[in-house]
């Protein structure tokens, strides 16, 4: 269902974030409360009386990462030390299905084909060890409160990846939703690149 939320113009140092709450609460008046399901926003969306407005009056969780310099990326962290952190499997691909009605002729071109990039790829340079991601763990903390400026229960998904350099990038998301299965937000925040 496509709604006509409202279109403004905006100057250029003028911040996002007031017109995409207006533009939620524009959709859920136009469609219902409780339609909009999930609001998945990034860092610069960070905005705890909007957040809690989302969840109490229009429905709808927030999913975002966390930014470092708040108190609850550090009360996450040190709740972390005491919590167990699960192993998350790295993604791999779907295999691409195969039509089942292909003409002879696109067969042996595909294979063809696959052939090619095969050997491309093995001559390829082997790609950057700092690049290469070989582990994921993930810890989840539930019921958060210590962000004051939002006045309901956040749950945090922290991340910690290792590189086969050796060297590890740590990072969390965070988000309205009370039910969370390990890794859910993981998941969801991937949803963005995929859209």
């Amino acid at each position: 269902c496509y709604v006509y939320a409202g279109l403004a113009v905006m100057p250029g140092n003028a911040h996002e974030c007031p017109l995409l709450y207006r533009l939620v609460e524009n959709f859920v008046q136009q469609v219902g409360r409780g339609v909009l399901k999930l609001l998945i926003v990034d860092r610069g969306f960070v905005d705890g009386p909007n957040i809690t407005r989302c969840k109490k009056e229009w429905g709808c969780d927030v999913l975002l990462p966390m930014k470092k310099r708040m108190d609850i990326w550090n009360d996450a962290w040190a709740l972390s030390k005491e919590t167990p952190w699960l192993a998350r499997a790295l993604p791999t691909p779907p295999p691409k299905p195969v039509p089942a009605e292909r003409p002879e002729v696109i067969v042996r071109r595909e294979a063809k084909r696959q052939k090619t990039l095969a050997a491309k790829r093995a001559e390829a340079p082997a790609p950057d060890p700092a690049s290469v991601l070989q582990r994921t763990e993930t810890c989840s903390i539930k019921g958060l409160t210590s962000w004051t400026d939002c006045a309901v229960p956040i749950q945090a998904l922290l991340l910690r990846e290792t590189y086969a350099d050796g060297h590890e990038q740590e990072w969390g998301l965070m988000g309205t939703a009370e039910e969370v299965t390990p890794g859910q937000f993981k998941d969801q925040y991937d949803w963005r690149t995929r859209v």
